[in-house]
């Protein structure tokens, strides 16, 4: 998957954690997609930034869980906001999608071992690992066939800091277009003809036919992404080097691939981390679920 890419640096010291004042929820279906997990996710809509109360001030020195606040898109008005605000914003709406995202890839990743282990299984038991072997690119001719260590390899966690800076760089803190028509966070290609898989990215070359893939929820981008990492050939080495290392600063250089811009981007992701603070995010937990 290669793209051009958005930069955006800057110190960021505090951010808030903004809790809308509307009582729309919207519950979404299958958000995730097997089995065994039926999970509901309540998105809360965004709305005008004057009808928001004034959000409580969390600090990255604090150890402190993050509030299960899941919005469904970003701020309208990102681009008004001054550079500190933006990025307050951004990350307050980000963080929650990513450590929920990681939590789903943990319970898939403990269903699988714990399936694996079991002497008889039932047909839904044997369809899900059929199917998750798919999802994650692997053999899927029988249960049997399944390469597991690889399987439990793939299936693995993002740290937070680095699906932070990713997403800034491709989406400019959230301001371009395809982040806010298409909630597409991290530019992630589609050939689709239809108009509702993604939109047109401007500049294309006659006689090209990919379009940057769209998500009805802010969420369904982030676990693409996810499952990007964890799934694509040109990221094994990132796979490989996580299973050893699982900080997202040194796992920057895994993804050279990532990008046309090959170690200019890798350097602005680590620019990014390390400006503002990401790497204290990656100890991070949402709060207990009820």
């Amino acid at each position: 998957m290669i793209k051009k890419n958005f930069i955006g640096l800057g110190l960021i010291l505090v951010f808030a954690f903004f809790l809308p004042t509307s009582t729309a929820i919207t519950l979404v279906e299958n958000a995730h997609s097997n089995l065994f997990f039926g999970d509901r996710i309540s998105y809360l809509n965004h709305h005008p930034a004057n009808t928001q109360k004034t959000p409580p001030i969390f600090s990255l020195d604090q150890r402190q869980n993050v509030e299960r606040n899941f919005l469904a898109n970003l701020p309208k008005n990102l681009e008004q906001m001054d550079v500190k605000t933006r990025k307050n914003q951004f990350v307050a709406t980000l963080l929650p999608l990513i450590l929920r995202v990681n939590e789903l890839i943990v319970e898939e990743r403990e269903q699988v071992k714990f399936l694996m282990a079991k002497q008889w299984l039932s047909f839904n038991e044997e369809t899900w690992l059929l199917q998750t072997a798919l999802r994650y690119k692997l053999s899927n001719d029988s249960v049997s066939s399944i390469d597991v260590s690889e399987l439990l390899l793939r299936m693995n966690t993002i740290p937070p800091s680095l699906a932070l800076a990713q997403a800034a760089i491709e989406s400019g803190w959230g301001t371009s277009r395809f982040a806010q028509q298409a909630n597409a966070l991290y530019g992630q290609w589609t050939w689709s003809d239809t108009d509702s898989a993604g939109l047109v990215p401007s500049g294309r070359a006659e006689g090209e036919r990919h379009r940057i893939k769209s998500f009805a929820y802010l969420i369904q981008s982030v676990r693409a992404y996810a499952l990007n990492l964890n799934s694509h050939n040109a990221y094994a080495d990132f796979r490989t080097t996580r299973a050893l290392d699982n900080d997202g600063n040194d796992l920057t250089n895994t993804l050279i691939a990532y990008s046309t811009r090959r170690e200019a981007y890798v350097q602005d992701l680590q620019a990014i981390i390390r400006t503002n603070q990401f790497a204290k995010l990656d100890q991070m937990l949402l709060t207990p679920a009820l």
